[in-house]
């Protein structure tokens, strides 16, 4: 007869309670091991450190967890997208705590969704780069979304550029097509979209250094902040008459959205021509309400949009000491900011 004690059950549940944590990277070396380990349900718990891409979620209802301080597990780099969901991978598929950085692939640097719909919360998702060669377009440095519907949650995007040569770029930040898109509490700030243009005015400048929306499908944004998002566009031929300009500095939108709450501040176009708003509305497909706009070089917005009430367009922003994102709270999204800017100062 086998005999069962308290001490031998107590051994199982603890054991049962953790059977599904892949620990990175005391078990396994690599994010993507770990990965390929899981099964639906399990949990890939990243201690604090810097792993190096591509990862694949492969399609796993699975968590890939950082430390709950969220500049301290960082997925950088890779032959590919930093990071990838194009499996159709769904809401049990969730990244939370991660900082997404050093992508360089011209489509989806950072982090690349299609056909999925993942859920990503507290991630920074910055200093993702697309330096193009002549001719080459480029989208969603930061987040490239196509197709699904993803939620994404109290997440930092920002820091991250495209520069084009004679050739067209889209939604620095962060690029939606054909995407039920979900942003909340999410900050998109100091992304660039650089134009260098040969040809005299074509009207290939580009268009959302922020956030590009296009599309049959309505995304929506609430209570995000949009700010110093910067569109530049070099040309070396003289204006030749034509617009040389961007559009939607801080985001650019010919798709079906909602914009609840948001703010939009501080976004700057540079160079030649002009950059049609800090939002472009080039359908009226949209919808606005609670929105504040400030301090945009380029303008507050340019097209129609349905009005739902209380959106303001205060000369000067109203912050405080601390608030570097300007949404006039100092919480984690603030400090994150500070420290993916540490280092010595330029000036």
């Amino acid at each position: 007869m086998k005999i069962i004690t308290t001490s031998s059950i107590a051994l199982s549940i603890t054991l049962s309670s953790v059977a599904g944590d892949r620990l990175v990277p005391s078990q396994y070396q690599t994010v993507q091991a770990a990965i390929d380990a899981a099964s639906a349900g399990d949990v890939v718990q990243i201690s604090p450190g810097t792993y190096t891409g591509p990862v694949d979620l492969k399609g796993k209802a699975i968590t890939v967890r950082g430390t709950s301080a969220v500049s301290a597990s960082v997925i950088s780099g890779g032959s590919d997208s930093v990071i990838r969901c194009v499996t159709a991978e769904s809401a049990e598929t969730i990244l939370e705590n991660l900082t997404i950085t050093g992508g360089t692939r011209a489509w989806g640097a950072g982090l690349r969704l299609e056909e999925a719909s993942p859920t990503i919360r507290n991630c920074r998702i910055i200093g993702n780069t697309a330096d193009l060669p002549e001719g080459a377009d480029g989208a969603g440095a930061g987040m490239y979304v196509r197709g699904g519907a993803p939620t994404i949650l109290n997440c930092i995007i920002g820091g991250n550029t495209i520069t084009v040569r004679n050739s067209t770029a889209n939604g620095v930040g962060i690029y939606i097509s054909d995407s039920q898109a979900a942003l909340y509490d999410c900050t998109i700030t100091g992304n660039f979209l650089k134009t260098i243009s040969t040809c005299c005015c074509n009207g290939t400048a580009g268009a959302g250094a922020g956030a590009y929306v296009t599309g049959s499908q309505a995304a929506t944004f609430v209570r995000c902040t949009l700010s110093t998002n910067q569109l530049e566009v070099q040309q070396t031929c003289g204006n030749n008459g034509g617009f040389c300009g961007g559009a939607g500095v801080a985001l650019f939108t010919s798709a079906p959205i909602s914009l609840v709450d948001c703010r939009m501040k501080s976004n700057v176009n540079s160079g030649c021509g002009g950059a049609l708003g800090a939002v472009r509305f080039s359908t009226n497909l949209a919808s606005m309400s609670g929105c504040v706009f400030c301090e945009n070089s380029c303008g507050n917005t340019n097209g129609a949009y349905l009005d739902l009430g209380n959106n303001r367009f205060p000369a000067v922003c109203t912050s405080c000491a601390g608030d570097l994102n300007g949404d006039n709270q100092i919480n984690g999204a603030d400090l994150g900011l500070l420290i993916s800017n540490w280092g010595s100062c330029a000036n």
